[in-house]
């Protein structure tokens, strides 16, 4: 009987996968350093350079947060919605998304019905919830999905009610102190699509 002879392509997938398997586990070891001085004056250089970026910090490229997208999240075990998840993407003039830091604050209003149409007047006595000064770390901003930010319900107590309509104003500001607003005239906060 003859032996079944061995496809040249199964034997170049094996490696390239044995190849990426060595990569990753080389990738995932750090080099530690022995010496503690050099680790302190890193530290300290670290340190300087953060404080002198905080009071001069450097122009970002961002021209816009791109689309903002609001759904209601439920956190926890039961089944109850319980906040918001914002998903924001700070994009520069290439409609690239931005890594970067920034701030943001979000007010959230119960649209109102006038003449059988949904408005957003965002009145005080319409507010059900807000949120201010939500750091935004760079490393959690990435490349394809931007941010995404988990607002739980302070203010606002979630009902069964699931045609509850709600509109937001989201504010983000970079470390330079650019702002950008955004408005979505049409979130159901009570009902968890996804």
């Amino acid at each position: 009987m003859e032996k079944p002879k061995k496809l040249w392509y199964t034997r170049w997938w094996m490696i390239i996968i044995y190849v990426l398997i060595v990569l990753i586990i080389l990738a995932s070891i750090t080099p530690k350093s022995n010496n503690t001085n050099q680790a302190i004056n890193q530290t300290s250089n670290t340190e300087l350079i953060q404080s002198s970026t905080q009071e001069n910090p450097e122009p970002t490229s961002v021209q816009t947060i791109g689309s903002v997208s609001f759904y209601a999240k439920n956190s926890d075990a039961d089944p109850a919605v319980d906040g918001l998840e914002v998903r924001i993407e700070p994009r520069d003039k290439d409609d690239q998304i931005v890594q970067t830091d920034g701030t943001v604050s979000v007010k959230l209003w119960k649209s109102v019905t006038i003449n059988y149409e949904r408005k957003c007047l965002q009145r005080d006595e319409d507010l059900l919830d807000s949120w201010e000064g939500i750091k935004i770390n760079k490393d959690n901003v990435g490349f394809i999905f931007g941010v995404e930010i988990n607002l739980l319900y302070q203010k606002y107590k979630s009902t069964s009610d699931t045609n509850v309509v709600g509109c937001a104003e989201l504010t983000f500001t970079t470390p330079d102190g650019q702002s950008f607003k955004s408005i979505d005239d049409y979130i159901l906060i009570n009902d968890q699509l996804f």
